[in-house]
């Protein structure tokens, strides 16, 4: 996938991704801001045109509302054991142009982190599309986004396929617990356990991760738009993609 290329202003060698433009700047002491980040393709001497974050209009608040409640539970559904994928892809085929330039603004995104040009993927068939990729390395936002809407799940536990509370540990418990689940793991038959040493053991945990960590290495959630799939509508192409950490729990 033939990727555009972002110049540094002062010097004007090119850069495939924003990180390699960052990491320029700062060996050479280069300014780099945000604002003047653009792409090329090969050859061309102006930039693509890129999304503006936007505000939706009041008359497409509800059914943004609804589509975000659908994303929140797209994205939750992929948190379970029998997914085998860490690395998940989730596609929107036709989402409103509008809803996208709002989704930017509510994941506290500008420009793209690289803009690759290739054959689009499927379903649709086209020859060559423009892809422009988002990346996004605070967990904190993704959970703001969703905050009026579904809420998104950042971490599960499980009990084989079965969904179970978020474990307590000893430092949770009261006086009281402790007694009873110290009964329990030795066995004895004094009294009834409490709530909380009869809960199932998680034998699985499931974590949406999204952190930059160390390239290439890198757990984000990617936000991928392809702008011009549609020749008559105000349309695009929606793709999430995110990392899930699997963690079998031993007993």
């Amino acid at each position: 996938m033939p990727s555009l290329k972002t110049k540094c202003v002062a010097c004007l060698r090119e850069f495939a991704t924003r990180r390699s433009l960052a990491k320029h700047a700062e060996k050479t002491a280069h300014i780099y801001q945000e604002t003047d980040v653009q792409f090329f393709k090969k050859g061309e001497s102006e930039p693509v045109n890129l999304p503006v974050p936007g505000r939706i209009a009041v008359s497409q608040q509800a059914a943004y509302k609804e589509f975000l409640s659908g994303m929140a539970e797209l994205t939750n559904s992929y948190l379970k054991p029998d997914v085998k994928s860490k690395w998940v892809k989730i596609d929107l085929i036709m989402v409103p142009s509008a809803y996208f330039t709002s989704l930017l603004l509510g994941l506290k995104l500008n420009k793209p982190f690289a803009v690759r040009e290739a054959q689009h993927p499927p379903p649709l068939k086209q020859d060559s599309s423009t892809a422009l990729f988002y990346n996004v390395y605070d967990i904190s936002v993704l959970k703001d986004l969703f905050a009026s809407t579904v809420p998104l799940k950042t971490r599960t536990y499980f009990c084989r396929n079965e969904e179970v509370s978020v474990p307590v540990t000893g430092g949770e418990l009261t006086a009281k617990e402790k007694v009873a689940l110290a009964r329990q793991r030795a066995g004895t038959r004094w009294g009834a356990a409490s709530d909380a040493s009869n809960q199932a053991k998680p034998t699985s945990r499931r974590q949406l991760k999204c952190e930059e960590g160390e390239w290439p290495r890198t757990r984000e959630f990617q936000v991928i738009w392809w702008p011009d799939v549609f020749a008559q509508s105000r349309f695009g192409h929606l793709r999430l993609r995110f990392y899930v950490e699997h963690v079998e729990l031993t007993n």
